[in-house]
């Protein structure tokens, strides 16, 4: 019933896989349209759309030119037989959703209850009826991607460089740490590996908190960790944004989407005021974060099952990819006809296996969430309440609401509280990674009442000056015969994410007429604009919502530290906590916390830019013409 213009893309769909490969794939793409059923209760049309009709309602049955591919078993490679033009799509039909109130699952008849006894027996009939696609050997072969990146690249070349799904899909995050530079807690020595490592064998492993502006190495810490140990991934996003710009997780957008619609349907029902309403959808959320984890750690089991000796980094990848993805959507399908209790002997008998397996490997577990400031501000944001305080004021809770009778502001909480309070109490060393000030404090990340769980946080992130920006790039690409001028290296000096895009703009290129240094010349001017572009963004936001005008001087201030003192100078984080989620401040250790630091010179360079242009501080502008 939509226009093609809510059409999707499905890439690097091999021509030999079939029809319900096929299904997956789109189940996985889309998987909160079609969170709730089978990939194998899709129905597939091949259909061609005159572009008469591209802009309006379609229906299958005002289609002449159908064909309803209703053999699960025939290969694309005859569905798709004659030569494909602009008309040609994929019909994608799916029976009626069945909307019900989410009842208790502890005391509904409608879930399955197994002793715990049988749980093992259970277990393997789940795995058994789940068929995962081993792409190992690798669906791509080394060769091709080199040919790829050789033509793409040119006299550029230097290395083969890692890849998603398809040649053309460069992912450099999945270099890991650039450098060796590791990032470390506040005893400058403590990185996130030593703790991991520290863990293994722990009943109670801790939990680690790692903030930091984007493109300061946080994902990339994490995969370098995937190379050694287990890492469960997660990256948070929503149905309405999505951030990350290497993976995405469809299977926790369906976990929001059932989060969310639950809240919705306690609002809905107007029984019992916020406090009941925070005890029902706090108790929904375990046991759906509950269910989603066990089938990841499944999809693990599953993988060792098959490959006794799996290596860490063929686990990441397989978790991350379409058809791993779509696997952990089965699983954790398969799972919601349990009660809560089965669920956790299920998980208690899970992580049991998986850690007698790897402890003799000496093999660490990590669930690693991404982005998960998302969490924080993005879902039930502000919906629920603080555990801490809860329990503080648990014989009058009425000092927990403001006079209008709404919680204060100080004890909300989002989605972010009953998320990581379930996770860390999985057998597995919990890392949250994202940008948000809030997930250093551990009464936001997990239940600070349990005082046996170690909270470490990571802040210090690796700087990489300009002598680093040019070993990094000349370590990836061919820098033979042309430079990168030193001006332009201390400009892009800071985070890694900087000089990387350098990188991705030769592949871009295409060049073929201009000489070699043109090419790097223009490669690194686009790199620049296009940080100072997405800075832009970030600094017009906090000055377009500062109505004190205490944003812009505090701002003001930092310029001028950094022209004054070379940036000695750091200021407290609790005055703009979101100077470090819109990528402007790195942190930095000090006696009485962490301070904020502007000490980037793009940076710098773009908010000196857009306060001027704000005229928000003009006694600053005028003094920093004089100096």
């Amino acid at each position: 019933g939509e226009s093609v213009s809510h059409a999707f893309k499905l890439k690097n769909i091999p021509s030999s896989d079939e029809v319900d490969d096929l299904k997956n794939a789109i189940k996985a793409k889309k998987t909160v349209a079609f969170s709730d059923i089978d990939a194998d209760q899709l129905t597939l049309w091949r259909v061609s759309i005159p572009k008469t009709k591209q802009s309006s309602a379609i229906t299958i049955d005002a289609l002449d030119d159908k064909t309803e591919l209703d053999n699960p078993r025939i290969s694309l490679s005859r569905v798709f037989s004659k030569p494909l033009d602009d008309s040609t799509y994929i019909l994608v039909l799916r029976p009626f959703p069945v909307h019900a109130p989410i009842p208790a699952r502890a005391s509904s008849p409608q879930f399955k209850s197994i002793p715990e006894d049988r749980i093992e027996q259970e277990l393997e009939v789940i795995l058994n009826g789940v068929l995962h696609h081993q792409t190992t050997p690798p669906p791509i072969e080394l060769k091709d991607i080199e040919a790829y990146q050789k033509r793409e690249l040119g006299p550029f070349f230097k290395r083969t460089l890692p890849c998603g799904e398809t040649v053309a899909d460069t992912k450099l995050v999945m270099l890991g740490l650039e450098l060796d530079k590791q990032a470390k807690a506040s005893d400058g020595k403590t990185t996130l590996r030593s703790i991991v490592e520290g863990d293994i064998g722990k009943l109670i492993p801790s939990v680690v908190a790692m903030v930091a502006p984007s493109g300061s190495g946080k994902t990339a810490t994490v995969i370098d960790l995937a190379t050694k140990h287990f890492v469960i991934y997660c990256v948070c996003s929503t149905p309405r944004a999505t951030i990350s710009p290497d993976f995405n997780d469809p299977n926790f957008i369906t976990l929001v989407t059932d989060g969310e619609r639950v809240y919705m349907t306690v609002i809905e029902e107007k029984q019992g005021n916020q406090f009941s309403v925070d005890v029902k959808v706090k108790a929904y959320a375990r046991e759906r974060v509950q269910r989603e984890f066990l089938a990841r750690q499944l999809f693990l089991r599953l993988l060792l099952s098959h490959i006794p000796n799996l290596e860490p980094r063929q686990f990441f990848h397989e978790q991350t990819r379409n058809r791993g993805i779509s696997t952990i959507g089965t699983l954790t399908y398969k799972l919601k006809d349990y009660d809560t209790s089965t669920i956790e002997y299920m998980l208690k008998a899970t992580q049991a296996k998986l850690h007698s397996h790897l402890k003799s490997r000496r093999l660490g577990l990590v669930i690693a969430v991404d982005e998960a400031q998302m969490t924080e501000n993005d879902i039930l944001a502000g919906k629920l309440i603080s555990p801490t305080a809860l329990m503080e004021y648990k014989d009058n809770t009425d000092a927990i609401l403001d006079d209008k009778n709404q919680v204060q502001l100080q004890y909300r909480r989002g989605f972010l509280t009953p998320f990581s309070a379930t996770l860390s109490g999985m057998g597995a060393t919990l890392v949250i990674l994202g940008t948000a000030l809030s997930l250093q404090n551990a009464e936001h990340v997990y239940s600070d009442l349990d005082k046996s769980i170690s909270f470490i946080r990571i802040t210090s992130f690796p700087y990489f000056d300009a002598g680093d920006v040019k070993m990094m790039v000349s370590d990836l690409v061919n820098l033979s015969d042309c430079e990168i001028p030193p001006a332009k290296r201390r400009k892009l000096s800071g985070r890694a994410r900087f000089s990387l895009g350098i990188v991705k703009r030769l592949l871009m290129s295409n060049q073929t007429q201009i000489s070699k240094q043109a090419t790097l010349d223009s490669a690194v001017d686009d790199t620049i604009e296009n940080v100072k572009n997405g800075l832009r963004k970030g600094v017009r936001t906090i000055i377009g919502r500062d109505i004190t005008g205490e944003a812009s001087r505090l701002l003001s201030r930092m310029v001028l530290a950094y022209h004054l003192q070379d940036t000695k100078i750091s200021f407290s984080s609790q005055q703009q906590s979101d100077f470090v989620d819109k990528a402007l401040c790195r942190l930095r250790q000090h006696p009485d916390g962490v301070h904020l630091i502007m000490d980037e010179p793009i940076v710098v360079d773009v908010v000196e830019e857009e306060l001027k242009a704000s005229g928000k501080d003009p006694a600053f502008t005028e003094y920093l013409d004089e100096l």
